[in-house]
């Protein structure tokens, strides 16, 4: 039986959304990390979950995959992205307000890079004001109608398809989700759609899909009067096959950057356990309530332990702090400093040639 669900995700997309959850909470920092749970931090074998539940809200996070994304990202943007001096007018009016949300040209390419570096591809739809049909050029520009730029995140284009028209390799078909929150009284309800884009021989069109009561039905329909799909994709990573699904370029730091969280939380983990000291008690019985249940002793400042003598031995108990070497904690932190310099330099790899080994000048 033929699928009819519109809002159905390619093979591509599927490919890439554990990829792009794991980046979404890298960004989303140590909260968003410790929500994650045992996707990113496992769970000891035989750890009591309180035990782990404790070990996860304490546990730390170095955001370095955010400070290299960041700083790659800002490079191409060091100066304004502009047009020449010798473009149409009408093209520098829109440049000014290229999203119609006035937005400059720069803001938007900026994001849309920035979206780039971090799911490896970013899209832009180039759409224009609704006009009624028949109108001349100086009608709209009267109605105020123009072109604008919008912005659509890879993770909102659910399939995408290439395939040859007029001999050209061009965009097929296109599937973008979106999802609007609306007031509804003091509420609020959360509408689904998904828009659909088409190009054959014939020409391009699209159609937008609602969905109601768990049933999706054609809300409103037309056709693009330049004759294809106006959705282009900005790579910044590359792509696996014919299809869409891409390798971001910070990919390998991403994944460093799981472990490095898993290591920074186990150092934390041994520090809590190494750095008090143990009490101990030598020939003395452990003190119960009337109820014969242990008593619970109490150590630190302001406190006395009073020993008892056994008149058996002729000798009164001992008692001594025993404090761990923390051995183990400076190997984990060696270890730790020595990842995060790897780390460091795998950011830069992307604004380097890729001539080998960074050598301490290109460091």
């Amino acid at each position: 039986m033929a699928n009819t669900n519109p809002s159905t995700q390619s093979a591509d997309y599927k490919a890439m959304a554990d990829y792009w959850r794991m980046v979404d909470d890298i960004m989303g920092g140590a909260p968003a990390m410790r929500a994650a749970k045992t996707r990113y931090l496992p769970q000891f074998e035989d750890e009591p979950g309180p035990d782990y539940e404790r070990r996860l809200a304490v546990s730390p996070f170095t955001p370095l995959y955010d400070g290299s994304f960041r700083n790659l990202a800002s490079k191409p943007f060091s100066k304004e992205v502009r047009i020449g001096e010798d473009a149409p007018e009408l093209l520098k009016e829109l440049v000014e307000d290229i999203d119609g949300a006035g937005n400059h040209l720069h803001v938007v390419a900026r994001e849309v890079f920035k979206g780039a570096i971090n799911y490896g591809c970013d899209w832009l739809l180039v759409d224009h004001t609704a006009v009624p049909a028949g109108v001349t050029l100086g009608d709209e520009r009267a109605m105020g109608a123009r072109p604008y730029w919008v912005r659509i995140p890879a993770k909102s284009v659910i399939a995408a398809y290439e395939g040859q028209i007029g001999g050209e390799t061009v965009i097929v078909h296109a599937r973008i989700a979106e999802t609007e929150t609306v007031r509804d009284g003091f509420d609020e309800k959360t509408i689904e759609r998904v828009r659909e884009f088409n190009h054959d021989e014939a020409g391009a069109r699209w159609t937008l899909w609602r969905k109601d009561a768990g049933n999706w039905s054609v809300e409103a329909e037309g056709v693009f009067s330049i004759g294809l799909i106006p959705l282009v994709p900005m790579f910044t990573g590359e792509r696996e096959g014919n299809g869409f699904a891409v390798r971001p370029p910070l990919r390998d730091l991403a994944y460093m950057q799981i472990t490095e969280y898993q290591m920074e939380a186990n150092l934390a983990y041994v520090q809590t356990n190494t750095t008090f000291s143990t009490h101990v008690f030598h020939g003395v019985d452990q003190p119960l309530d009337e109820n014969g249940k242990p008593v619970r002793v109490s150590v630190g400042p302001r406190t006395v332990v009073f020993l008892p003598f056994d008149e058996a031995s002729g000798s009164f108990g001992d008692y001594k702090q025993v404090e761990p070497s923390g051995t183990a904690a400076k190997a984990l932190r060696e270890d730790l400093d020595a990842f995060r310099k790897e780390m460091r330099e795998a950011g830069m790899q992307p604004l380097l040639p890729q001539s080998g080994n960074l050598t301490a000048t290109a460091t």
